[in-house]
């Protein structure tokens, strides 16, 4: 039985306010942390659909693991791999950094509405900030020194925020191509047609190259307004992919320097050993941009502009939240601390804790009362610090789930074969007189014809 998520509601440790975004594998609330309930979090649920086939709870713990991994000031980190089962259906759930802000979709929309294209020394402050993320994410080694070879594949401006406090991050690398034990589950899933690379769409290997060239698509468009392989349908944009021959930007936006035209035709090259080699020397190439262009863009800068643009979208997020912990107090259902309503949309993430691993506790602390440290809540074994570097992380509490095991289909009863029995002794005269009526008549005919 589907039963949904309860909003507002509880799920596991976290109080579930609001649904930021849907996704074709996961829905994304707004949340805080019952044992930090200044902070905020965005909780990933598994889709109920995908949620009763392993490979699918495979994928999302896997993005979840990955996630931990992560420890970068541009790239949303994972907290938490939760499975929730006091309902009537268990729910997956991962608990992440909350950018309170807009993907970077949104940001473009804005100026098109306007009718032109975004500054260009905003679009490098933009491109640098990710090409930081992708230099750390593409060079990530485990716990043992050898490198993950990480490729993102879904470079794009929906998993590309901006925060109001200027941040720039990038949300996603679920679906990053890594040598974990889950590589072929997360390897298997394509990223988005309009930002993919020639050797992506051909369904070939791909490297950190492959990122560059979708940054590059980003950029491209943020500069032009215009998207590089834009087709009437996905065939003819696929063809415009492989190609890979965009119109010359320059031509799109005159006022493009033609440095920076330069650069998108470096970045756009469909062999990728034309392109940039790496996120580093993209980079350094950007820097130069930035130099070039002037008028530099920061984070404060940023954030000024996000808080002005959007100021409409955070009022009504902030009257959505209202209206959840008006529905909670309603119901008086759930003892919500006072914390959980005083909290700011703008408040900390939970990196900003301080926060140790105890292995002996079982019980959820209150880190307001100077407790600062989280447990994991699931298993109490010592070994899953030798076995998943992730949890030596100060603040990266990891809840290990059960493995999950397809069920066994129901057994196919056997079949019997067929008996066979001889025919009766009177079927088989009936046979030979039908046989011989046939012969008889072929006979007559071939007597008639002939004469």
């Amino acid at each position: 039985m589907n039963t949904p998520l309860r909003i507002p509601g509880r799920l596991g440790n976290y109080l579930i306010l609001t649904k930021l975004n849907k996704g074709g594998m996961a829905d994304v609330f707004l949340g805080q942390p019952l044992y930090a309930p200044m902070h905020w979090v965005a909780v990933k649920t598994l889709l109920p659909k995908l949620a009763q086939r392993s490979k699918f709870i495979a994928m999302f713990r896997s993005e979840g693991n990955l996630g931990m991994m992560f420890n970068h000031p541009n790239i949303v980190r994972t907290w938490d791999v939760g499975l929730d089962e006091t309902g009537e259906q268990a729910i997956h759930y991962l608990a992440m950094d909350y950018v309170h802000g807009r993907d970077l979709g949104a940001v473009y929309r804005s100026f098109q509405r306007l009718g032109t294209p975004p500054p260009i020394a905003q679009a490098l402050h933009v491109g640098a900030e990710v090409l930081g993320a992708l230099a750390y994410a593409h060079t990530l080694c485990d716990a043992q020194g050898d490198p993950l070879h990480l490729v993102n594949r879904d470079v794009s401006p929906a998993n590309i925020m901006v925060a109001f406090d200027g941040r720039v991050c990038l949300i996603d690398f679920g679906i990053a191509q890594a040598t974990l034990d889950f590589r072929s589950q997360i390897g298997a899933i394509r990223g988005k047609l309009s930002y993919m690379s020639p050797e992506q769409v051909r369904g070939l290997p791909v490297d950190g190259r492959s990122d560059l060239f979708s940054l590059g698509v980003v950029l491209y468009q943020l500069l032009t307004g215009s998207e590089p392989f834009g087709g009437d349908g996905e065939f003819e944009q696929m063809e415009r992919i492989r190609s890979a021959e965009p119109e010359d930007p320059q031509i799109i936006n005159p006022a493009l320097p033609e440095s920076a035209a330069a650069f998108l035709t470096r970045a756009l090259q469909k062999d990728p050993a034309d392109r940039f080699a790496t996120a580093p020397e993209m980079l350094a190439a950007v820097q130069k941009l930035q130099a070039e262009v002037g008028d530099p863009w920061d984070q404060p800068r940023m954030s000024a502009f996000m808080q002005e643009r959007f100021a409409a979208d955070v009022a009504r997020l902030q009257g959505r939240v209202d209206r959840a912990r008006e529905i909670l107090l309603e119901e008086g259902g759930f003892d919500i601390p006072k914390e959980l309503h005083d909290a700011p949309l703008d408040g900390p993430s939970l990196d900003s804790l301080e926060i140790v691993i105890d292995l002996d506790s079982m019980e959820v602390p209150d880190l307001r009362s100077g407790d600062r440290t989280l447990v994991i809540t699931s298993r109490e074994d010592e070994d899953l610090l030798e076995t998943n570097p992730a949890a030596t992380r100060a603040g990266a509490p990891i809840l290990e789930q059960p493995e999950v095991v397809e069920p066994e289909p129901p057994p196919t009863p056997p079949v019997e074969p067929p008996v066979r029995t001889a025919p009766p002794a009177w079927a088989l005269g009936l046979l030979v007189l039908l046989v011989v009526a046939m012969v008889g008549l072929g006979v007559a005919l071939v007597i008639k014809v002939g004469f």
